[in-house]
């Protein structure tokens, strides 16, 4: 029965092997990166989920973190990224155009603090 339930346990963890996201390589270097974010009006974005896509396939990997008092934390691949936007509490201080990735925001991701500037 013991070797029977480790089987069990052993094939539904091999099915999942090879999930994940393709574009990652082994190349990628992660870093922590602190990060502040301002509304068009230069106050801090209260509260809010902040998406990160990698402007280049296979140079970074899709990653999110969320925002409080206009700040954020993460560990990141190095890249450089597209930028957007998700609402929460109720906040509609976000123009609707940082909502979706085709947008003017980018950010380089190398380590440390970074800002993104809603103009």
């Amino acid at each position: 029965m013991r070797f029977l339930k480790s089987a069990v346990l052993v094939g539904c963890l091999s099915a999942f092997a090879g999930c994940g996201p393709s574009t990652v390589g082994t190349d990628n270097s992660y870093v922590d990166v602190t990060g502040t974010v301002t509304l068009p009006d230069g106050k801090p974005l209260p509260r809010g989920m902040i998406h990160f896509e990698p402007e280049v396939a296979g140079k970074g990997r899709d990653d999110q973190a969320g925002v409080v008092d206009g700040k954020f934390t993460s560990k990141m691949a190095v890249a450089k990224y597209k930028v957007a936007f998700d609402l929460q509490g109720g906040s509609s201080s976000v123009p609707a155009k940082y909502r979706r990735f085709d947008n003017d925001l980018t950010v380089e991701i190398k380590g440390g603090a970074v800002t993104i500037a809603m103009k």
